[in-house]
């Protein structure tokens, strides 16, 4: 499937969390893989088994990204990981995303983006590694700029008191813990679409999002 057909699907906010558990395993499992394995590890399991397989779900293709992120290509991966999603939210040909573009982004998808990164980097890069850290410095659902600045400044994207752009970030395994991805700080703001200065409301939907993802793909 290319990147560049049209998809107009979305991820039902109401269906069971068995199914996104087993859309998974079906996207990732193969012959050889032992059936009792965990999300994680399935895809593990995928990385290292089956490294010349291309890997799809039905909204998007993620074979380059997974070849982008073996190969240590950082900055490459962080933008494939946006046009993934920018695509698969049907905005590829504006390629930046609106605050709210995220509400139901399909969970297998976004899962799958995470646990990409996850497993490259080690531990180190990704949305759950974002949350995670969001969490700790007190994150809560409701998007708080005082909180978020100790975030910026905590995984590197802000330096002195401002906000880094993109080409002052680091796109290698020295950046600060949760520092890739990075989100493009392009969005709309209501109504009429505006440049948001500091990045935020696209990386806190996406852990609005992904907390729901993963209670759903709970089994």
């Amino acid at each position: 499937m290319s990147q560049h057909e049209s998809k107009d699907k979305s991820e039902n906010p109401d269906q069971p969390r068995q199914s996104i558990a087993n859309r998974l395993k079906n996207i990732l499992m193969t012959e050889i893989t032992p059936p009792h394995l965990g999300m994680q590890d399935l895809i593990a399991n995928m990385i290292h088994r089956q490294k010349d397989t291309n890997i799809r779900t039905e909204n998007a293709e993620y074979t380059r990204l997974r070849d982008l992120l073996a190969q240590g290509n950082w900055k490459e991966a962080d933008q494939e990981t946006w046009k993934i999603i920018c695509f698969v939210v049907g905005r590829a040909q504006e390629g930046w995303l609106e605050s709210d573009s995220l509400v139901n982004f399909p969970c297998e998808d976004l899962l799958l983006l995470d646990q990409l990164w996850v497993e490259f980097s080690q531990g180190h890069f990704g949305f759950s590694v974002q949350k995670r850290i969001y969490q700790s410095l007190g994150g809560k659902n409701i998007f708080d700029d005082k909180i978020w600045q100790s975030m910026g400044d905590r995984v590197g994207w802000r330096s002195h008191g401002h906000w880094l752009n993109y080409l002052e970030l680091k796109f290698d395994k020295h950046a600060l813990e949760g520092h890739l991805p990075v989100e493009p700080i392009k969005v709309t703001m209501g109504a009429n679409p505006t440049t948001y200065t500091k990045r935020g409301m696209v990386s806190f939907s996406v852990f609005s999002r992904l907390e729901i993802c993963q209670k759903q793909s709970v089994k």
